[in-house]
């Protein structure tokens, strides 16, 4: 999938699981996606470009998302599977 929708649907189902088990009492929190870029061959690469704000373009990188409770100190990230 391209564009925003992905992203969206990650947040909502992030959300949704989260919120089951009791995590956010404050009903806020941060959730931030970095990418992690790719130093390899662009062109051998299977990974989607992804915008990397330090490089100022899209680049092959695995994009990952972190999140953090307003009143917590547990930061929770996610990990690529392939």
């Amino acid at each position: 999938m391209v564009g925003p929708e992905p992203a969206r649907q990650l947040l909502t189902s992030v959300v949704k699981a989260r919120e089951g088990m009791g995590a956010y009492p404050s009903r806020a929190f941060n959730l931030d996606f970095h990418p992690i870029p790719h130093h390899g061959d662009p062109w051998n690469s299977r990974l989607e470009n992804n915008y990397a704000t330090r490089r100022g373009k899209a680049v092959p990188s695995v994009l990952a998302a972190f999140s953090q409770g307003l009143d917590s100190r547990e930061m929770v990230y996610s990990r690529p599977t392939w």
